[in-house]
This record gives C-alpha cells, sequence and structure tokens, in this order.
C-alpha cells in the first residue's frame, strides 16, 4: 500500500533533519580532530575548550535523537528508534545507525516513487499524488480498497482486474 501524500513529505522533512544531524556530527568530529593539538600548541585553556566540546556534542546527540524518534513515530518503527536513540551515545556506532536509518528511509521514499540520491528529489516530491487503488467485487460489484483479499459485503475473493459485466 502506498504512503499517503502527508505521511511521504513528512518522511522526506524527517531525512533532511537525519541527514543534517549527520553532517553536523562528521563536522563537530573533524573539528575536534583538527582543533585539539592547535590548542595545546597555543597553550590555551583546554579544559574550557573540552567544556565547550563537550556542550556541543551534547546538542548534536540531543538532536540526533529527536531526529530519530521522530522518524520512528512516522515509520510507525518505534523499537527501531528508541534503540538507535540509545546508540546515539555510542561513539562511531552512532554515526553507522544514522546511516542504516537513513537508507531504509531512503528506500521507503524510493518504494513510492521518490528518486533519492542524498536528498528527495524536490519535483518528485511536488508531484507526488499517490492514488487509492481500488478493487471491484466480481459478484456484487461493490468496490473495496486493496487491503482487503475478500469482499466485506458478499465475501467472494477479490481480483485486481476483475471481468466486465456487459
Amino acid at each position: 500500500m502506498q504512503d499517503s501524500r502527508e505521511t511521504v513529505l513528512k518522511i522526506a522533512a524527517a531525512q533532511k533533519m537525519l541527514l543534517g544531524s549527520i553532517c553536523l556530527s562528521i563536522g563537530l568530529n573533524m573539528a575536534v580532530s583538527v582543533c585539539r593539538p592547535s590548542l595545546k600548541d597555543l597553550g590555551l585553556n583546554t579544559f574550557a575548550a573540552e567544556l565547550g566540546i563537550i556542550a556541543v556534542a551534547l546538542v548534536i546527540l540531543a538532536f540526533q535523537a529527536v531526529c530519530v524518534i521522530r522518524l520512528g513515530l512516522i515509520l510507525n518503527e518505534m523499537m527501531m528508534a528508541v534503540l538507535c536513540a540509545i546508540g546515539q551515545v555510542i561513539p562511531c556506532v552512532n554515526l553507522g545507525l544514522l546511516l542504516w536509518l537513513n537508507s531504509r528511509v531512503a528506500a521507503r521514499l524510493q518504494k513510492s516513487g521518490i528518486r533519492v540520491d542524498m536528498l528527495p528529489n524536490e519535483k518528485d516530491l511536488a508531484n507526488y499524488h499517490p492514488h487509492e487503488f481500488r478493487i471491484v467485487c466480481p459478484s456484487c460489484r461493490a468496490e473495496s480498497s486493496s487491503e482487503f483479499d475478500f469482499c466485506p459485503k458478499c465475501g467472494t475473493r477479490l481480483v485486481a482486474n476483475p471481468p466486465e459485466q456487459g
């Protein structure tokens, strides 16, 4: 069953937030790697710098946890979201979990027909209008949604393309 337009747009927005948190995490790790040795060479107070780094890291960690939980709510996979949120406190594992989650989200968007390179294709999102697939019962001609295998009215097995009655 296809996702509704609202759900696909929420998934795309949450994926953008997730990618932003991944970029922030990578940026912080790179900044720490570059700046930490130079702080010692300059003779600056490394304790204050370390506290600043920890504060920024905690803000990014909280942002990542919010992104992961938000995606879990949208995708209806809360157990996965909770495990990923808990895994955010483990260095290196958190980045792997975020990338894994991003690949699942990208696959879900692609299943809906949205092209995903790094980000979801904006043109595809703007033109995404899913249609509810309806099935007609061959016996009583009642319409039913595609989630039923049998007609809720008469109990007949439903087929995708029923024969035309003249």
